[in-house]
């Protein structure tokens, strides 16, 4: 009896351990590429780069520079959060998308500088725990004050959703 117990237990000891180690992205699980993927026109399939990429991340944060002359496309960023975050309904921790309009000033980690937070444009967050989901667009009221203050608006904007 006693040997069927210690059997027992470390079947559970080892099934806790294996679960913990997928719901801390341990394991072997296959991560996806999250760099802009290169597209193709339709003359002559000449290969086109995407407008945007994934420069840094940090927790559940990640930093996307956006070309600046796309950087308020609200069609672009609901691809982008597409791509990146994918369907919410697999989502199992929360995220944080910061967007960027200058590849030079596009945060690899935190804490941002005032000179890079200048250049944020704007901001999705989602909880999958509580169902909170918000993209707001960022506009810089003072950039004299430190950290640089912004005014906030919020959008219809969601992986793969444009309004």
């Amino acid at each position: 009896m006693r040997r069927v117990m210690r059997i027992v237990n470390a079947s559970v000891i080892c099934l806790i351990l294996s679960m913990s180690l997928i719901s801390c992205g341990g394991g072997s699980e296959k991560k996806e590429d999250t760099t802009a993927p290169v597209a193709t026109s339709s003359r002559n399939d000449v290969p086109v780069a995407k407008p945007w990429k994934v420069v840094g991340s940090q927790g559940v944060a990640l930093f996307v520079y956006v070309e600046s002359e796309k950087a308020h496309d609200g069609v672009l960023m609901a691809q982008i959060l597409q791509v990146v975050v994918g369907q919410k309904s697999k989502v199992v921790k929360p995220v944080q998308i910061m967007f960027f309009d200058k590849e030079s000033e596009t945060p690899v980690a935190f804490p941002m500088t005032d000179s890079q937070m200048l250049h944020q444009v704007a901001q999705y967050n989602y909880n999958p725990n509580n169902g909170f989901e918000e993209f707001v667009w960022l506009t810089v009221t003072d950039s004299k004050s430190s950290p640089p203050e912004f005014s906030t608006k919020k959008d219809d904007i969601s992986p793969g959703i444009a309004p």
